[in-house]
């Protein structure tokens, strides 16, 4: 059902007072609409109609009731004359959930097409951007209304990450345990940074989050997150994202920030806000993830992000214990013949569903069911020895073998409760190796993203395991 009503039609052409000539639904789980508006003095218009997330989504969320598109519309409007590039901000529509604002040239993602300084240039560009945000006074944005921490906790938890975590509480009710959530839960909240630097955030910061067209940025975008924050949040988060969306190489761009704002990055501290990084969207997805729908709009997507996040989750916290872990032996995805179904289920949707479909957005639903027929033939040929060498590898830790994963999943839950202090390494390297195994399990999942490594900007010791052995 498009949300582009007439009463969106008209909202749109009375704030801008003109006529729409054309209306195009973006190829994204997100409702994106690109307008023309031609106005009455003859000049044509190039806009973004942007809707809320999934309402059902929404309710009973704290994070999600918190970081509202609402919220995004008073951080945009405020940001107008700032230092930092946004797009242009025309309105917001409360009844129906949208913001209103310019078109804004090129791509949030970059291609062969980029050459190498191109690439940089823009981004440190953004960076440059981000170093103005992160000056800036929180009362600047008084329409946003951003509360200031006032501990090194606060900090850390209040105004972002504090709010998914009791979110993921209510939905634990009604799940299965997570081990290596709780375990990413425990670490956060034994390890927390004594600082005291505020800034305003981006929040959702990084690859992905700034537009660039003809080898230079032209805006920061999604605010939706925004909000006060360690400026060392936001850097973490960079990280994070430039796994799902490779710009370069993170090292420099981040060397880079130091010499823009004069400040040192606290590398605890940055190690500390990568892992909160890869496991914010974990646990916001965890329930979803447990009972997936397809009434979830970012379904699709929820699926490729989920498995980078939670190896990111295991490489930020080895690089933050200064420990390097070898991945475990993988087999060749090529050398599994899918079945006959599903190897014709792909066959089908390529050959004969893509090349009906009307616009981008049928393409993308296509592409996403190519990606979960492709990930079910992996999981058909080989999940069986995958999931028996997870299971050889809890017994090392464990120090018994688990008859399947259900009981491997709830004897680590209690076994994280009980020894995560005492074993911690032990633990990273288990859930290392299992993530790392579901990653190629999960691979054709990820065709609306990349899989990078995350980059280690020191060095790390190998750590071998409870056998000591690779």
């Amino acid at each position: 059902m498009s949300l582009m009503t007439p009463e969106v039609v008209a909202w749109v052409e009375s704030t801008v007072d003109g006529t729409m000539m054309n209306c195009e639904l973006q190829g994204r789980w997100r409702p994106h609409y690109f307008v023309d508006v031609k106005t009455t003095d003859g000049n044509v218009l190039e806009l973004l109609v942007r809707f809320a997330r999934d309402p059902e989504l929404v309710k009973d969320s704290h994070f999600l009731s918190q970081f509202t598109i609402e919220h995004e519309s008073h951080v945009l409007e405020s940001l107008q004359e700032s230092d930092v590039a946004v797009p242009r901000y025309f309105g917001f529509n409360k009844a129906h959930q949208a913001i209103l604002m310019g078109r804004v040239d090129g791509n949030n993602s970059f291609n062969e097409r980029d050459d190498s300084e191109s690439r940089r240039a823009v981004v440190r560009t953004y960076i440059e951007n981000l170093a103005a945000l992160h000056k800036m006074d929180p009362e600047n944005l008084a329409g946003a209304a951003l509360t200031v921490p006032e501990s090194s906790e606060a900090l850390a938890f209040q105004n972002s990450f504090g709010l998914i975590e009791r979110d993921y509480r209510q939905a634990q009710e009604r799940m299965t345990p997570e081990p290596l959530l709780e375990f990413g839960l425990w670490w956060l909240h034994n390890h927390v940074p004594q600082r005291s630097e505020v800034a305003v955030l981006q929040g959702d910061c990084g690859p992905g989050q700034f537009m660039h067209a003809a080898g230079r940025l032209t805006a920061l975008i999604d605010w939706e997150l925004c909000h006060v924050g360690d400026p060392m949040c936001d850097l973490g988060n960079m990280r994070m994202r430039n796994m799902l969306y490779p710009t370069g190489d993170q090292r420099e761009f981040l060397d880079y920030y130091e010499e823009v704002t004069g400040t040192k990055i606290d590398e605890a501290a940055l190690c500390f806000y990568t892992v909160m990084a890869t496991l914010l969207s974990p646990l916001g997805m965890a329930a979803s993830m447990q009972a997936p729908s397809a009434a979830i709009d970012s379904m699709l997507p929820r699926f490729g992000w989920d498995v980078v996040m939670r190896r990111g989750l295991c490489d930020a916290l080895a690089e933050a214990s200064g420990v390097y872990i070898d991945p475990p032996p993988l087999p060749n995805a090529e050398s599994g013949r899918p079945s006959t179904m599903n190897g014709y289920l792909v066959e089908h949707l390529e050959m004969r569903c893509m090349p009906i479909a009307e616009d981008e957005f049928d393409r993308y639903l296509i592409r996403g069911a190519v990606a979960i027929a492709g990930s079910l033939g992996l999981q058909d040929h080989f999940g069986r020895a995958l999931e028996a060498d997870d299971l050889e590898d809890a017994g090392d830790v464990l120090g018994h073998v688990p008859s399947d994963r259900g009981e491997a999943i709830k004897d680590l839950s209690r076994f994280v409760q009980d020894s995560s202090s005492e074993r911690m390494l032990d633990l990273i390297w288990l859930f290392s190796r299992m993530e790392k195994r579901r990653e190629f399990l999960w691979g054709p999942l990820m065709f609306a993203q990349g899989s990078s490594p995350l980059e280690i900007r020191s060095k790390l010791e190998p750590y071998l395991g409870p056998r000591g052995i690779l």
